[in-house]
């Protein structure tokens, strides 16, 4: 079973050496990288010849903008029979593939499967994912994926691909959702996805702060996807609220224990998804006219 990795990056080169290091250490090898570049300049160059003998990245200069681009790009030209897309700054344990391939084989039922993330392969299971494994469904989606823990067989695909006006460096006000957006019309599709808690992808996590008025730029811009997706799939009132509801109470929370920076992050969040909801709303009511 032939696994092709979608690597969309710019704006890193150490945390692309990670990311291949890991790969490196996989103990199940069958396996492309196609690794879109969407820098202005030459960075990467030299990571692609560092690993040049080891894993033979594919490297695809492409003139696109955005996350949601850069995927499809890979999406178009992967061979393998499960398609894996890594963020630029994660890793994965050394038998996270083989694990992957073992429970696709023993699965057939299964046409895709997510994870969760971690800082470490024996982190404990945050309040963000399920500690138990099952179905994903509309009513779980958000506890039970995120952008880089989605592996989907390549062949139930069948021409999906990401919604380019969503995501980090799309262009638009929607600063992400586009890895939820796909996921919902896999399932939407008649497709079947397992999560498991127990695959873990690693993965820096920047919502711990410190903050600084990157960390509040990125959680609004975050949050704004979110609403887009919430309110284009018609998620109900009462999930839109509860969304809405638990940064609000993270702000209160913060600011009650004087930790302003955090509820500055928190309110972020908070606006960005009330704004994002309210601003798609306006978007498909004006397309609706």
């Amino acid at each position: 079973m032939k696994l092709s990795l979608v690597v969309a990056t710019r704006g890193r080169t150490e945390e692309l050496c990670r990311l291949f290091r890991s790969l490196e250490e996989q103990t199940y090898r069958d396996f492309e990288i196609l690794l879109v570049d969407q820098n202005d300049d030459a960075r990467v160059e030299p990571v692609v010849a560092e690993f040049r003998n080891t894993l033979a990245p594919r490297h695809i200069r492409s003139n696109t903008h955005g996350h949601a681009a850069a995927n499809n790009v890979g999406l178009r030209v992967a061979e393998g029979e499960v398609i894996i897309l890594p963020d630029d700054d994660c890793w994965y344990p050394r038998e996270t593939f083989a694990r992957l391939v073992k429970m696709f084989r023993e699965h057939p039922e299964w046409d895709g499967i997510t994870g969760r993330e971690a800082l470490a392969e024996d982190a404990p299971i945050g309040r963000r994912f399920d500690a138990e494994p099952g179905e994903v469904t509309n009513a779980n989606i958000w506890r039970r994926h995120i952008s880089f823990t989605m592996f989907f067989r390549h062949d139930k695909l069948k021409g999906l691909f990401y919604d380019e006006t969503l995501g980090v460096g799309a262009g638009t006000i929607w600063g992400s959702g586009e890895e939820t957006d796909f996921l919902m019309r896999f399932i939407q599709a008649g497709n079947t996805v397992h999560y498991d808690p127990a695959l873990v992808v690693c993965h820096p996590d920047w919502g711990t702060g410190p903050y600084n008025s990157s960390h509040y730029r990125k959680a609004f811009a975050y949050g704004m996807g979110m609403g887009r997706v919430l309110q284009m799939h018609r998620f109900p009132l009462r999930i839109v609220i509860r969304h809405m509801i638990r940064p609000f109470a993270g702000t209160l929370l913060a600011v009650s224990t004087g930790k302003l920076n955090k509820a500055r992050y928190h309110w972020s969040i908070f606006t960005g998804r009330v704004k994002g909801w309210l601003a798609s709303s306006r978007l498909d009511a004006t397309a609706a006219r």
